[in-house]
C-alpha cells in the first residue's frame, strides 16, 4: 500500500539532484589548436560560458522476432544508438565562441578556405578534413565531459561523450528590440560513443533496501570480470583529455593546472 512516510523518509535521507549545477569542459583537437594560437584561454572560457546542455542519452533498437516459428513475437535487442548533443554557450563581447566553431566546422570541411584569425585567406578548396592522422592520433575530434554536482559542489557523475566533433552551429537572430538579450551560441555534437566514468563505484552510493532485497550492489558487481570488460577504465588511464576542468596541455604533451591564468584577447582583438 501507498505510504507517504516512506516517500518522504527516503526524499529527507537521499536527497534530490539539481539540473543547474553542472559545467561542461574539452581539450581543443589538434586542428583548432594549430589555427588559433589563444585556444588555451577559450579551452577555460568554454567551461565557464556553457550554460545548456543535455545528459546524454541511449535508445535500444530491436527487432521483432518469433522465438518458436509461431505465436506472439517479441523484441529482440539488435543495438544501441546514442542521441546527438547540443551544448549552448553564453558568447563574449568579441564574439569569440561563435568565431570559434566557425573555424573548428571550416577544418572538418573547407567551406570558407584557410581560415586565419576569423578571416578568408584563400578561394576553398572543399576537402573533407580527416578526424584522424595515420597514426589513429585524433585532428578534429575531442573528448567532451559533463560534470554534474550535487548541491555542497561535488561531482556525482561524469558523462564522457568519445571522438566528438560539432555537425551544426545555429543562427542567432539578431534584432534592435532585444535590449535585455544576450548573444548565445547553440552548437550540435555527434560523438562515438558516450559513458559515465568510474561507474564501478556507483555501488557504494547506492543504500540497500532490506536485508533479503536484491540491490545492486548484488546486480552489479564492480569485481566481475564481465564489468569490467565492458566498462571503461578511469579517465587517468584511457582519456586523451585531462580531468580538470580547466587543465590543459603542456608542449611536451603533460598535463598542467592552470586555474588561475589571466584571459588574453581572443583572434586579436
Amino acid at each position: 500500500m501507498l505510504n507517504i512516510a516512506n516517500f518522504s523518509e527516503n526524499l529527507n535521507k537521499n536527497g534530490v539532484l539539481s539540473e543547474n549545477r553542472f559545467d561542461v569542459s574539452f581539450l581543443s583537437p589538434a586542428a583548432v589548436r594549430s589555427a588559433i594560437p589563444e585556444w588555451l584561454t577559450i579551452d577555460q572560457m568554454i567551461t565557464l560560458r556553457a550554460q545548456q546542455v543535455s545528459a546524454p542519452g541511449v535508445a535500444v533498437t530491436s527487432q521483432s522476432v518469433v522465438p518458436y516459428g509461431i505465436g506472439i513475437t517479441r523484441k529482440q535487442p539488435t543495438n544501441v544508438e546514442f542521441t546527438s548533443n547540443s551544448i549552448t554557450f553564453l558568447d563574449d563581447r568579441n564574439n569569440t565562441i561563435y568565431k570559434y566553431f566557425y573555424i573548428w566546422m571550416n577544418s572538418l570541411y573547407d567551406f570558407t578556405g584557410a581560415v586565419d584569425s576569423g578571416l578568408v585567406t584563400s578561394r576553398p578548396s572543399y576537402r573533407v578534413g580527416y578526424k584522424k592522422d595515420n597514426n589513429g592520433n585524433n585532428i578534429n575530434l575531442t573528448n567532451i565531459r559533463i560534470h554534474i554536482y550535487d548541491y555542497e559542489g561535488n561531482t556525482v557523475t561524469t558523462a564522457l561523450m568519445e571522438n566528438a566533433y560539432p555537425t551544426s552551429v545555429n543562427d542567432v537572430s539578431l534584432d534592435w528590440n532585444k535590449t535585455n538579450s544576450h548573444f548565445k551560441v547553440t552548437v550540435g555534437f555527434t560523438f562515438d560513443r558516450w559513458y559515465i566514468e568510474n561507474l564501478s563505484t556507483i555501488s557504494s552510493f547506492v543504500p540497500s533496501v532490506s536485508q533479503n532485497a536484491v540491490t545492486l550492489e548484488n546486480f552489479v558487481n564492480p569485481s566481475s570480470t564481465l564489468i569490467n570488460g565492458f566498462l571503461p577504465g578511469s579517465s587517468s588511464a584511457t582519456s586523451s583529455q585531462s580531468d580538470g576542468r580547466l587543465n590543459s596541455i603542456t608542449p611536451d604533451g603533460t598535463y598542467q593546472n592552470i586555474t588561475g591564468t589571466s584571459p588574453t584577447p581572443v583572434f586579436g582583438q
